[in-house]
């Protein structure tokens, strides 16, 4: 089998970003047109200073996603490199998977699940540790794509993940 590249969707991103920057921009004018609502309440400043700078995060990663070239999955004969999600789990051989599956509303998230997905959190560092964390309590795997961020039919993608799988574990 040869590679596989699955494109990115941008546009999601694109709207993350303008929402994002126009509330950041509210926030700006709020905070210099009326300064003294903010000076009266000391814990609601600290909120809102706390909101604007996750507002940065995010406009600063679906900045980073929209800017950023290449596919957004890459499913080759040595595993899937994944390349779009918050935990990027970089190349995960196909041997390491068990199965993949479509959850969701029209299937908007596919879960890869690991034989060993401990191992896989722990190879994994900051953020991108807490994030594999939750999408495992969450999801039951930490290896997670969201279908929205890729140019790809959900369960197509499945079944050709699934068969990628299949493939790798008649030749161990």
């Amino acid at each position: 089998m040869g590679s596989t590249l699955i494109a990115r969707r941008k546009e999601e991103h694109a709207v993350i970003v303008v929402l994002c920057a126009t509330s950041l921009v509210s926030l700006a004018d709020r905070l210099v047109s009326r300064p003294q609502d903010f000076a009266e309440a000391t814990g609601f400043y600290v909120f809102k200073l706390l909101f604007t700078l996750l507002l940065v995060v995010f406009i600063a990663n679906a900045l980073r996603q929209v800017l950023r070239k290449g596919p957004a999955l890459v499913l080759d004969e040595n595993g899937l490199q994944d390349l779009v999600t918050p935990v990027q789990g970089g190349l995960i051989p196909w041997i390491a998977m068990a199965g993949a599956r479509a959850i969701g509303r029209k299937g908007s998230v596919i879960v890869i699940d690991l034989h060993d997905p401990e191992a896989f959190i722990a190879e994994r560092q900051g953020f991108k540790q807490r994030m594999a964390r939750a999408f495992h309590r969450s999801h039951g795997s930490p290896l997670v794509i969201q279908t929205r961020f890729v140019k790809a039919d959900a369960s197509d993608l499945v079944r050709v993940i699934q068969d990628r799988i299949e493939a790798a574990s008649n030749t161990r």
